[in-house]
């Protein structure tokens, strides 16, 4: 399954207000990207790759206090993945 640009940058938001980091740091957390959510933002595009490989880490590192946004499918978590957010 793959989630849609919108849905990511909806998950970069809420992650990010919730553990009190900005857009920047979350994309270099989720994607190894500091530009990505703040492209998304701007409504510019990026890579399928980097959509897919945020998608996991945003399924391996949610918050346990935070509730997933309905509406927005929950990927399956990595292989090895902690399930500790970072």
């Amino acid at each position: 399954m793959r989630l849609s640009a919108d849905d990511l940058l909806c998950l970069a938001r809420a992650y990010s207000e919730c553990v009190g980091i900005s857009l920047i740091t979350t994309g270099v957390r989720a994607a190894g990207n500091d530009k990505i959510f703040v492209r998304l933002a701007t409504g510019r595009t990026c890579t399928v790759r980097s959509l897919e490989r945020a998608a996991k880490w945003f399924a391996c590192n949610w918050p346990p206090s935070l509730d997933w946004p309905e509406g927005i499918p929950r990927p399956e978590a990595a292989t090895g993945c902690s399930g500790r957010a970072a």
